[in-house]
């Protein structure tokens, strides 16, 4: 074959397969599209299937498909068959946030003559989340609806919407007096959903508590949760609670209630001392009523049983400040046989703070004893109480020299959080840099930094300390740290002024280095940070925000160094040239020498006239 043949002939072959491609490929396009629809109807056919099963995944399916499908079921909406109305409304429902342009459909179909489409249009504009204000007006005429299930359905839509349902109030009031039980029964569920804005309901609500002995437990929630006259719930649930089968729902109630519920107090004693199930719940719920159930928790706190005697302890601690009358008590009971109470006890007196000084003398003597949580504990309370009480750094200074390296870091720990009124205690810090447990030095450096002295020796610690997995808690020592340096650096900052080049430089160095160190142990600790706040999302997020506060105040400082840094350099220099004023002479002859010259150069050049 010639040259000029095989090129026409792959030209040729080019151009067809080209061709091919181009028809193929809308081909493809719209079989797909084609097969697409075609599934859509068939599984829109299925939902008419009288097998509920088969009718069930269908509308799964359908759901699964998602928007591509909304267009077709929006058009089913408007089948004659009924069956099939219901199950596209289903399907939408399943659809869910990706099929909000069915909404006017959904309303419209509110109005169907069959009572089955409505009640599936109410339940999947809910699960679509249609917004507040199109489908309220919708859901308010539904409980004007003859079918009792379409009513149900439009009130269990109105309390899952909650507070901003509140203009349907009046009617759901009106639902109160429904002829069907379950009616009521979810009218009341929804204004307690609705919460506060629901206070047009109380009066109603309470009148049904004393007649309507089939509600009485739902509309007694209902009112705690509305929170308006709750005082006249508590009888309600102070009976409750002598019913094992109603204690769990009435302990939460009176928890809820907190301190309207003191007439309850007596009756949650009891609780705590005889019901070994729920004596934690009544233990808390003691608690949120406040200095009200301190005089009872008191006398728990003096009865034969261990455990009533260590919960009422913890509850006191909880109730904090306001439970200063129990200082006696508790002092009391650091002298406890059972180490748990006793443990209970220093942690309690730790909470209530300054107002516990008179327990000073009794921890210092636990620290004598041969309990080391308790050792631990009663420092912990020590530094908490307060350190204008002169006792307490002699204390934990002693402690320095406990055998056990948990109490030794409690006691660090304790100096450093007492700050600059433990200054006392620098020289036998810097000893405890050199002691054989990692913890314990960690936070001797740490606790020297927030004191404000041996910045120096402290700083490499703090940051090689970060890389240390010691037996430490990381998130804890990382606090430690940056309060440390926040003193470290504030220091730095107060002396930038008159501090040498040389160590201006290596306090912006080492600040440079510890926000690196601070970034990287965040980073290394993202993981565990989640499953905290999981766990107490209350406890992390004070924990971020102070390490937030801090490090934000250690830029600050960084940031005034260097500036300073900057306009120390200019001042060094003019200082040096004032002292030196031929150097300065010298320079101006440098500079404007040539200058000179060749002017004069130019004045003799000039042509007389």
């Amino acid at each position: 074959m010639s040259k000029r043949k095989l090129t026409r002939l792959l030209a040729v072959s080019a151009i067809s397969f080209s061709c091919l491609w181009l028809s193929v490929v809308p081909i493809n396009k719209a079989w797909a599209q084609t097969s697409k629809e075609a599934e859509i109807s068939t599984y829109i056919q299925q939902l008419k299937d009288r097998n509920g099963l088969v009718n069930y995944y269908a509308a799964d399916a359908l759901g699964k498909i998602g928007a591509e499908a909304v267009p077709a079921l929006m058009a089913t909406l408007k089948n004659k068959d009924p069956i099939l109305r219901m199950g596209a409304a289903e399907a939408l429902g399943k659809i869910g946030a990706e099929a909000k342009t069915a909404v006017p459909v959904l309303i419209e179909a509110l109005k169907d003559n069959d009572s089955l489409v409505r009640w599936s249009a109410i339940d999947a504009l809910s699960d679509i989340g249609a917004e507040a204000k199109f489908v309220i007006p919708s859901f308010i005429e539904a409980l004007k609806d003859n079918d009792k299930y379409v009513r149900s359905r439009a009130i269990d839509a109105l309390g899952n919407i909650g507070v901003e349902a509140k203009t349907a109030v009046p009617t759901l009031i009106g639902a109160l007096k429904d002829n069907d039980k379950d009616v009521r029964s979810r009218a009341i569920n929804a204004l307690g959903e609705i919460g506060p804005e629901a206070k047009a309901a109380v009066p109603v609500l309470i009148e049904a508590l004393k007649n309507d002995k089939y509600f009485r437990f739902s509309t007694a929630d209902a009112l705690v949760k509305i929170g308006e006259r709750v005082e006249e719930v508590v009888p309600f649930w102070i009976e409750a609670l002598k019913d094992k089968d109603g204690r769990d729902r009435a302990i939460l109630a009176l928890e809820k209630i907190g301190k309207k519920a003191k007439a309850a107090v007596p009756y949650l004693i009891e609780v705590l001392k005889n019901d070994k199930y729920f004596r934690f719940r009544a233990a808390i719920a003691l608690e949120k009523i406040g200095a009200e159930a301190v005089p009872a928790l008191i006398e728990a706190l003096k009865g034969n049983d261990a455990i009533v005697r260590k919960h009422a302890a913890e509850a006191l601690g909880r109730i904090g400040a306001e439970a200063k009358t129990a200082v006696p008590a508790l002092i009391e009971a650091l002298k406890d046989n059972d180490g748990y109470v006793s443990i209970s006890a220093a942690n309690a007196l730790g909470s209530i703070g300054e107002d516990a000084k008179a327990a000073v003398p009794a921890l210092i003597e636990a620290l004598k004893g041969n309990n080391i949580i308790l050792r631990c504990r009663a420092i912990d309370a020590l530094s908490q109480i307060g350190k204008e009480e002169k006792a307490v750094v002699p204390a934990l200074i002693e402690a320095l020299k406990d055998n056990n390296s948990w109490v030794r870091m409690s006691a660090v720990d304790a100096l450093g959080s007492i700050g600059e009124d433990a200054k006392t205690a620098v020289p036998d810090l810097i000893t405890a840099l050199n002691d054989k447990d990692v913890g314990v030095r960690y936070f001797a450096a740490a606790g020297l930094g927030s004191i404000g002295g041996e910045s120096k020796a402290v700083i490499p610690l703090l940051i090689e300390g970060l890389k240390d997995k010691g037996k430490y808690n990381q998130e804890y020592a990382l606090e430690k740290a940056t309060d440390a340096f926040k003193v470290i650096s504030q220091n730095f900052e107060n002396k930038a002024v008159t501090m040498p080049i040389a160590d201006l430089d290596q306090a912006i160095s080492d600040l440079e280095k510890a926000l690196q160190s601070f970034k990287n142990t965040q980073d290394k600790n993202l993981e565990s940070s989640k499953d905290l706040e999981k766990a107490m999302p209350v406890l992390n997020a004070t924990h971020n925000k102070k390490l937030e506060s801090n490090i934000a105040s250690i830029n600050h400082s960084l940031d005034h160094l260097k500036k300073t840094r900057e306009s120390r350099l200019l001042d060094r220099t003019l200082e040096w040239l004032a002292k030196h004023p031929l150097a300065i002479g010298g320079l101006i002859c440098i500079i404007f020498f040539p200058f000179l010259w060749v002017k004069l150069s130019q004045v003799q050049q000039k042509p007389t006239a």
